[in-house]
Protein backbone atom coordinates (compact mmCIF):
# COMPACT_ATOMS: atom_id res chain seq x y z
CA UNK A 1 0.00 0.00 0.00
CA UNK A 2 1.60 3.34 -1.33
CA UNK A 3 2.77 5.22 1.52
CA UNK A 4 0.41 8.70 2.64
CA UNK A 5 1.20 12.52 2.50
CA UNK A 6 1.81 13.45 6.34
CA UNK A 7 -0.68 15.60 7.26
CA UNK A 8 -0.16 19.42 6.24
CA UNK A 9 1.16 21.31 9.31
CA UNK A 10 -1.42 23.89 9.59
CA UNK A 11 0.81 26.32 12.01
CA UNK A 12 4.03 25.92 10.08
CA UNK A 13 1.48 27.06 6.72
CA UNK A 14 0.35 29.94 8.56
CA UNK A 15 3.38 30.98 9.04
CA UNK A 16 4.07 31.39 5.60
CA UNK A 17 0.98 32.63 4.63
CA UNK A 18 1.97 35.57 7.20
CA UNK A 19 5.52 35.94 5.92
CA UNK A 20 4.45 36.42 2.32
CA UNK A 21 1.28 38.46 2.53
CA UNK A 22 2.12 40.00 5.85
CA UNK A 23 2.40 43.92 6.44
CA UNK A 24 6.52 44.23 6.41
CA UNK A 25 7.67 47.86 5.15
CA UNK A 26 11.11 48.83 5.46
CA UNK A 27 10.08 52.11 6.97
CA UNK A 28 7.66 52.82 9.79
CA UNK A 29 5.49 55.68 10.27
CA UNK A 30 3.91 57.00 13.48
CA UNK A 31 1.53 59.22 11.32
CA UNK A 32 0.66 59.57 7.98
CA UNK A 33 2.61 61.45 5.43
CA UNK A 34 0.34 63.88 3.39
CA UNK A 35 2.05 65.43 -0.02
CA UNK A 36 0.60 67.97 -1.67
CA UNK A 37 1.36 68.69 -5.16
CA UNK A 38 0.23 71.08 -8.12
CA UNK A 39 -1.06 69.71 -11.13
CA UNK A 40 1.22 68.65 -13.30
CA UNK A 41 3.47 68.12 -10.29
CA UNK A 42 3.51 64.15 -10.52
CA UNK A 43 2.53 63.92 -6.69
CA UNK A 44 0.89 60.60 -7.21
CA UNK A 45 3.80 59.10 -9.58
CA UNK A 46 6.51 60.56 -6.68
CA UNK A 47 4.45 58.90 -3.24
CA UNK A 48 3.94 55.48 -5.98
CA UNK A 49 7.84 55.38 -5.86
CA UNK A 50 8.16 56.37 -2.34
CA UNK A 51 5.41 53.41 -1.65
CA UNK A 52 7.41 51.01 -4.10
CA UNK A 53 10.90 51.45 -2.50
CA UNK A 54 9.51 51.55 1.16
CA UNK A 55 6.82 48.97 1.54
CA UNK A 56 4.15 51.68 2.74
CA UNK A 57 0.62 51.68 1.68
CA UNK A 58 -0.56 54.85 -1.10
CA UNK A 59 -3.70 56.65 -0.42
CA UNK A 60 -4.29 58.16 -3.86
CA UNK A 61 -6.90 61.07 -2.52
CA UNK A 62 -8.38 62.03 -6.03
CA UNK A 63 -8.91 58.00 -6.75
CA UNK A 64 -10.11 57.68 -3.58
CA UNK A 65 -12.62 60.59 -4.29
CA UNK A 66 -14.04 58.95 -7.34
CA UNK A 67 -14.52 55.40 -6.29
CA UNK A 68 -16.36 57.42 -3.56
CA UNK A 69 -18.25 59.24 -5.65
CA UNK A 70 -18.54 56.47 -8.52
CA UNK A 71 -17.64 59.39 -11.11
CA UNK A 72 -14.57 61.12 -12.19
CA UNK A 73 -13.03 64.12 -10.88
CA UNK A 74 -13.76 65.99 -13.78
CA UNK A 75 -17.26 65.16 -13.95
CA UNK A 76 -17.89 65.95 -10.55
CA UNK A 77 -16.46 69.69 -11.18
CA UNK A 78 -18.74 69.75 -14.73
CA UNK A 79 -21.90 68.36 -13.00
CA UNK A 80 -21.56 69.34 -8.85
CA UNK A 81 -19.28 72.35 -9.00
CA UNK A 82 -15.73 72.82 -7.67
CA UNK A 83 -16.90 73.63 -4.10
CA UNK A 84 -18.65 69.95 -3.99
CA UNK A 85 -14.93 68.56 -5.13
CA UNK A 86 -13.25 70.42 -2.63
CA UNK A 87 -15.61 69.12 0.22
CA UNK A 88 -15.88 65.47 -0.66
CA UNK A 89 -11.50 66.12 -1.12
CA UNK A 90 -11.76 67.25 2.35
CA UNK A 91 -14.24 64.97 4.00
CA UNK A 92 -11.85 62.08 2.40
CA UNK A 93 -9.01 63.49 3.34
CA UNK A 94 -9.21 63.34 7.09
CA UNK A 95 -11.15 59.82 6.94
CA UNK A 96 -7.86 58.66 5.40
CA UNK A 97 -5.25 60.08 7.79
CA UNK A 98 -7.49 58.25 10.98
CA UNK A 99 -6.16 55.13 8.71
CA UNK A 100 -3.83 52.61 10.17
CA UNK A 101 -1.33 51.69 9.00
CA UNK A 102 -0.31 54.92 8.57
CA UNK A 103 -0.38 55.75 4.80
CA UNK A 104 1.91 57.82 2.08
CA UNK A 105 -1.38 60.11 0.73
CA UNK A 106 -0.77 61.60 -2.61
CA UNK A 107 -3.42 65.29 -2.19
CA UNK A 108 -3.15 67.47 -4.93
CA UNK A 109 -3.99 71.42 -4.13
CA UNK A 110 -7.33 71.22 -3.05
CA UNK A 111 -8.05 70.11 0.10
CA UNK A 112 -5.03 71.71 1.54
CA UNK A 113 -6.63 74.88 0.09
CA UNK A 114 -9.28 75.05 2.90
CA UNK A 115 -8.21 76.64 6.32
CA UNK A 116 -10.16 74.22 8.64
CA UNK A 117 -7.98 71.33 7.31
CA UNK A 118 -4.63 73.50 7.69
CA UNK A 119 -5.73 73.71 11.10
CA UNK A 120 -6.74 70.43 11.52
CA UNK A 121 -4.11 67.91 9.96
CA UNK A 122 -0.74 68.84 11.31
CA UNK A 123 -2.08 67.13 14.76
CA UNK A 124 -2.71 63.96 12.68
CA UNK A 125 -0.30 63.50 10.00
CA UNK A 126 3.06 65.15 8.59
CA UNK A 127 3.10 67.39 5.62
CA UNK A 128 4.87 68.11 2.79
CA UNK A 129 4.95 70.41 -0.36
CA UNK A 130 6.10 69.16 -3.25
CA UNK A 131 6.95 71.77 -5.46
CA UNK A 132 7.90 71.94 -9.65
CA UNK A 133 8.95 75.40 -11.49
CA UNK A 134 5.56 76.35 -13.78
CA UNK A 135 7.63 75.00 -17.14
CA UNK A 136 8.11 71.67 -15.51
CA UNK A 137 4.07 71.54 -14.21
CA UNK A 138 2.92 72.62 -17.75
CA UNK A 139 5.43 70.09 -19.57
CA UNK A 140 4.04 67.58 -17.54
CA UNK A 141 -0.09 68.20 -18.23
CA UNK A 142 0.30 68.50 -21.58
CA UNK A 143 2.27 65.19 -22.15
CA UNK A 144 -0.31 63.88 -19.93
CA UNK A 145 -3.31 64.85 -21.89
CA UNK A 146 -1.47 63.63 -25.03
CA UNK A 147 -1.19 60.32 -23.36
CA UNK A 148 -4.89 60.43 -22.63
CA UNK A 149 -7.00 63.13 -25.02
CA UNK A 150 -9.53 64.83 -23.51
CA UNK A 151 -8.13 64.15 -19.56
CA UNK A 152 -7.89 67.79 -19.10
CA UNK A 153 -7.09 68.80 -15.37
CA UNK A 154 -9.94 69.37 -13.03
CA UNK A 155 -9.07 72.86 -12.21
CA UNK A 156 -8.91 73.79 -16.64
CA UNK A 157 -12.81 72.57 -16.45
CA UNK A 158 -12.28 70.99 -19.39
CA UNK A 159 -10.46 73.52 -21.41
CA UNK A 160 -6.92 73.20 -22.69
CA UNK A 161 -4.18 73.68 -21.00
CA UNK A 162 -2.58 77.17 -20.62
CA UNK A 163 0.28 78.78 -18.73
CA UNK A 164 -1.80 82.09 -17.62
CA UNK A 165 -4.03 80.11 -16.06
CA UNK A 166 -1.73 77.48 -14.19
CA UNK A 167 0.17 80.33 -13.32
CA UNK A 168 -2.77 82.22 -11.60
CA UNK A 169 -3.67 78.34 -9.68
CA UNK A 170 0.00 78.63 -8.31
CA UNK A 171 -0.13 82.34 -7.27
CA UNK A 172 -3.69 81.15 -5.28
CA UNK A 173 -1.85 78.15 -3.67
CA UNK A 174 2.17 79.46 -3.24
CA UNK A 175 0.21 80.94 0.61
CA UNK A 176 -1.33 77.28 1.36
CA UNK A 177 2.06 75.30 0.30
CA UNK A 178 3.86 77.47 2.38
CA UNK A 179 1.75 76.21 5.49
CA UNK A 180 3.00 72.80 5.25
CA UNK A 181 5.54 71.35 7.64
CA UNK A 182 8.13 70.84 4.96
CA UNK A 183 8.33 71.97 1.92
CA UNK A 184 10.95 69.90 -1.37
CA UNK A 185 11.64 71.77 -4.33
CA UNK A 186 11.62 68.56 -7.01
CA UNK A 187 13.08 70.65 -10.11
CA UNK A 188 12.95 68.85 -13.01
CA UNK A 189 13.87 65.54 -11.78
CA UNK A 190 12.10 61.96 -12.48
CA UNK A 191 9.26 60.95 -9.74
CA UNK A 192 12.47 58.06 -8.62
CA UNK A 193 14.72 60.55 -8.04
CA UNK A 194 12.25 62.61 -6.15
CA UNK A 195 11.51 59.76 -4.16
CA UNK A 196 14.98 58.85 -3.00
CA UNK A 197 15.59 62.16 -2.38
CA UNK A 198 12.87 62.52 -0.69
CA UNK A 199 13.96 59.33 1.75
CA UNK A 200 16.92 60.94 2.55
CA UNK A 201 15.31 64.33 4.05
CA UNK A 202 12.91 62.60 5.29
CA UNK A 203 14.93 60.54 7.32
CA UNK A 204 13.92 57.15 6.02
CA UNK A 205 17.49 56.48 4.56
CA UNK A 206 21.10 57.00 5.20
CA UNK A 207 22.76 59.37 2.87
CA UNK A 208 24.37 58.09 -0.37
Amino acid sequence: MPDRDPPPDLEAQRAYADAYYGYAPLVHLRRPLVVIGMPGAETVAVCNALASLTGLPLIDLSRRVEHDAGKSVTHIVLREGERMLRAREAALLMRAVEERPPAIIACGPGAWSKAEIRRALPAQADTLALQRPEGALLQALRAAVARSPGSEPDFMGGQPIELGRLRQLCAEHAPHHATAARRFEAGELHSTRVAEALMVVLGWSPPA
